[in-house]
């Protein structure tokens, strides 16, 4: 199972290596198709930390006015479970037990929303800067032990800019921090 599981998460580095590897022109998203993503995050959520020991602090909300219209987007899932995953899983990463992460889906001006907010460590405003950026650590994230190579969040932007999407950060040092991305 530890040899599965390392496997895992091995070819997943190599592949988020080669997305980013690959110019914009190449880097576009395969055929997308429409989700629902007022049924289809709460869904991903389940599926994806049923299991998990913070499946207690994991709250999903669907905005009340997008419950019954849905939230439509065309895109790829198995991509677009990896922006959430990614974003979700760091939420975890730099939270303690016991306290919420919030994943709120809804629309805004045109877009469809998810946001991830967590209450953890927060960044300072030199980290967001460079939050993006592939490869980057921030150094509290080392000082706390926390494993990763630093790939997830510049994969995430790419995703989402692939998908004609934006992602922007709220955060202040031991306030948390909320993730938005906004897609077509």
């Amino acid at each position: 199972d530890q040899v599965h599981t390392e496997t895992l998460r091995l070819r997943q580095i190599v592949e988020s290596l080669l997305f980013l590897a690959r110019s914009e022109a190449e880097a576009v998203p395969p055929d997308g198709q429409p989700i629902d993503l007022a049924a289809w995050v709460p869904e991903l959520v389940t599926d994806r930390w049923a299991k998990d020991p913070r499946i207690s602090d994991l709250h999903v909300e669907v905005e009340p006015s997008s419950r019954d219209a849905g939230v439509w987007v065309t895109a790829h899932p198995p991509l677009l479970a990896q922006v959430a995953e990614n974003l979700i899983d760091n939420a975890i990463k730099y939270s303690e037990r016991g306290t919420p992460v919030s994943v709120t889906v809804g629309r805004e001006q045109g877009a469809a929303v998810i946001a991830v907010e967590d209450h953890g460590c927060g960044l300072s405003p030199e980290e967001i800067a460079s939050i993006f950026d592939p490869f980057y650590r921030s150094p509290r994230a080392r000082q706390m032990g926390r494993t990763g190579v630093g790939l997830g969040l510049s994969v995430v932007q790419r995703i989402v800019q692939a998908f004609r999407g934006t992602i922007a950060v709220e955060s202040r040092p031991q306030q948390g921090a909320r993730f938005v991305v906004r897609l077509p």
